[in-house]
């Protein structure tokens, strides 16, 4: 998994999709045990508004991460696909140059 520093996440565990963070990524901290974890600040657990100053996830592997700024420019790019569909789709139907 390539988790960058400083980067805001979303984290959803694989096996109970209820359980959904949202933090950002501090580090991967070693540990006696080498057991893969990763370290979050900020982390605000969907069901409450509380924040958690600093979060470590054990087993790492075992959740899921969306980087946030990807999801809004993807969410940004649809509507703006689907604007630019409907106005041709209006501009054919008018035959002018349409604006809403």
């Amino acid at each position: 998994m390539d988790l960058k520093e400083g980067t805001i996440y979303l984290i959803r565990y694989r096996f109970d999709k209820t359980r959904i963070f949202i933090g950002t990524f501090k580090r991967f901290p070693k540990n006696i045990w080498n057991i893969p974890s990763a370290e979050f600040i900020n982390v605000t657990a969907y069901y409450t508004i509380a924040i958690s100053p600093e979060l470590t996830f054990c087993h790492y592997s075992d959740y899921n991460y969306y980087d946030v700024c990807k999801i809004n420019n993807a969410k940004k790019a649809r509507y703006d696909m689907e604007k630019r569909a409907l106005d041709m789709i209006l501009k054919t139907l008018i035959n002018e140059h349409f604006e809403w």
